[in-house]
């Protein structure tokens, strides 16, 4: 059995909620954010990959950052107290470290 219905069957309540002004924006900027959030756990699956093929402190470092960026900072701070280990002075490890904390 098919009822059809006409938009004049359909109730339409008398004040529609307000759409805030910067409704488009927000959408706008949870798909952008939805996107770098892909973009992070992508960026953990190959680093996790790259790790298991080379274990030196530069790899690892790339690892924490992508831990880091992915939001889980736990992970994040075990993995840079990895690649902090052998004592090296590289600029961009110990950037990384003193962020991720």
């Amino acid at each position: 059995m098919n009822i059809l219905l006409s938009a004049s069957d359909v109730p339409v309540p008398a004040q529609l909620p307000a759409v805030p002004p910067d409704f488009v924006n927000r959408v706008a900027e949870l798909n952008r954010l939805r996107g770098v959030l892909h973009e992070h756990n992508e960026a953990v699956v190959i680093a996790e990959a790259a790790v298991k093929v080379r274990h030196d402190i530069f790899t690892e470092d790339a690892l924490a950052w992508a831990y880091f960026k992915a939001g889980r900072i736990d992970q994040a701070r075990r993995t840079i107290r990895l690649a902090l280990r052998t004592g090296a002075r590289d600029r961009e490890i110990l950037r990384h470290a003193k962020v991720i904390g």
